[in-house]
């Protein structure tokens, strides 16, 4: 049986597949945060917080944001070549006066009925009459009657039918996926897009400066030990988040008592975090932030239990180091207890019934690290040479994958604490050689990728230079602008040899 797990990336980019034999292949698939970034102009003039003096169009806009986001997310989740229906209702002001509570709004019916995301993200932002630019159009169905005029070779449909896996996977969607137009060169994008870049920081400078004021005066008001932002999105988005929530502290002190001497992180979820943090969604309605606020202490207790949950995982699998990537977006406590303690419980039930199964795994496995990091989804070896398992990974196939795995984590370790020693160096020359504003990466770029990409670029950095100056670079897998004029590039960036090098 092979084990894999892919690693999900924009849409705009190669995502790579890893498998136990350590193999690599090319797909494209989309991410919720690519989503997310699409729709931000949408959310922006629709956000329920808006309707504030009109209730019932605030809670129309909030029960159709709950389905909508429902419907992108299964098409993001599980692909699926079926097509299923919405239809949703939404109240909107004009983007040019979107905060003005007195503005005029008018009524859209949303209805979506592709399998495809990119082109219901696209419907929604041409309803509303939003910009789609950087979109390209969906493709046209073919007409009814041409899918019976062409000739079909049925054998061909048969052999794509029959590609899926076990798990009703189908592989022509992946196919669908991985059709792209040839990527742009670096040069060729970067001559076409630092303009519009430069424009866009120097727009969203005031922004910033307003999120920091307000981040600032948040933390000095109620003694936060920190207020972090992991939400991915820009500095108008992160101005209004702090807003609200300042807003949302101002008329309500139990929401203030609740956050006093806490680290508040602007993310994806709500809850208290492992770390003991108050995590607030930056997608929710301030009303949904006070409602956690005013109960927050019933899950304060779950922080003081992981550790204990933590050691039981790691007693019941020969001490091997149970802990969470540093990376992964917040989990609540009480939600992560849950999970360690349900693959506790089978590993012991496992072992009381087949104990000669671990006959196979090393006696000591401390120097090994394993994440639970989900209830349910794949089973795979991170590139810093971590486990990773979802917590109904049933005990057979973890204990066999553990013991198949355990020289290619130790050598993925290494690589991975070599990589990133020479990584720190890399940067700092970037930032200093390149003139770069700032240099960045990915999480999901391991900084193995990121010494190769910063190394090319410094290879050439007198071609670079007058192209990279001033900038704040991102490395990715993926071209795009964002709306704070950050460039991101993918780390197997391509381009034209320079005619320096055409001379060797």
């Amino acid at each position: 049986m092979t084990l894999c797990f892919c690693s999900i990336v924009r849409p705009l980019f190669r995502s790579r597949c890893l498998s136990s034999q350590a193999f690599q292949t090319k797909l494209r698939t989309i991410a919720w945060n690519d989503v997310s970034q699409a729709l931000r102009p949408f959310y922006f003039i629709v956000h329920p917080d808006l309707f504030w003096k009109h209730p019932r169009e605030k809670q129309t806009n909030e029960d159709s944001l709950k389905q909508l986001n429902a419907y992108l997310e299964s098409l993001v989740n599980a692909p699926t070549t079926s097509t299923r229906v919405l239809n949703v209702n939404f109240y909107l002001r004009e983007p040019d006066r979107a905060k003005d509570p007195d503005a005029p709004f008018r009524n859209v019916q949303i209805r979506l009925s592709s399998a495809d995301v990119h082109a219901s993200v696209y419907e929604i932002l041409k309803t509303c009459r939003l910009s789609t630019e950087g979109l390209a159009p969906p493709k046209a169905a073919a007409p009814p009657e041409d899918l019976f005029k062409r000739d079909v070779d049925l054998d061909e449909v048969a052999k794509k039918y029959n590609r899926r896996t076990r798990h009703g996977f189908s592989w022509i969607v992946m196919e669908q996926q991985m059709q792209r137009e040839e990527e742009p060169r670096l040069e060729d994008f970067l001559e076409s897009n630092i303009q519009n870049a430069h424009e866009l920081r120097l727009k969203s400078a005031p922004l910033h400066a307003e999120a920091q004021r307000l981040a600032e005066d948040l933390v000095a008001s109620l003694s936060l030990s920190g207020l972090r932002w992991e939400g991915g999105w820009g500095a108008a988005h992160h101005r209004g988040c702090l807003e609200s929530f300042r807003l949302l502290v101002e008329q309500h002190p139990e929401a203030a008592q609740a956050v006093r001497g806490c680290v508040v992180v602007f993310g994806r979820t709500t809850g208290i975090t492992l770390d003991g943090h108050v995590a607030l969604n930056m997608e929710d309605v301030r009303h949904n932030w006070l409602s956690f606020l005013r109960s927050a202490h019933r899950y304060t207790r779950y922080v003081a239990c992981v550790p204990q949950a933590e050691r039981d995982l790691s007693f019941a699998l020969r001490g091997i180091q149970v802990d969470h990537r540093r990376f992964k977006p917040a989990v609540t406590a009480e939600k992560y207890i849950q999970q360690l303690n349900k693959l506790t419980t089978a590993l012991h039930r496992y072992k009381w019934e087949y104990g000669e199964s671990f006959v196979s795994l090393p006696r000591d496995l401390s120097s090994y690290k394993l994440g639970v990091e989900c209830e349910a989804g794949p089973l795979m070896l991170s590139p810093t040479g971590q486990f990773l398992t979802p917590a109904s990974c049933p005990p057979r196939l973890l204990l066999k994958f553990l013991s198949d795995n355990i020289g290619e984590a130790s050598r993925r370790r290494a690589r991975h604490v070599s990589y990133r020693n020479a990584e720190v160096g890399l940067l700092d020359r970037c930032l200093w050689k390149l003139g770069l504003a700032g240099l960045s990466r990915d999480d999901n770029v391991t900084p193995e990728l990121v010494v190769q990409c910063c190394g090319r670029l410094l290879a050439d950095a007198d071609r670079w230079w007058p192209l990279l100056q001033g900038c704040h670079i991102h490395v990715s897998h993926y071209y795009s602008v964002l709306q704070d004029g950050v460039i991101c590039i993918p780390w197997d960036w391509k381009n034209e040899p320079s005619k320096k090098d055409d001379k060797h």
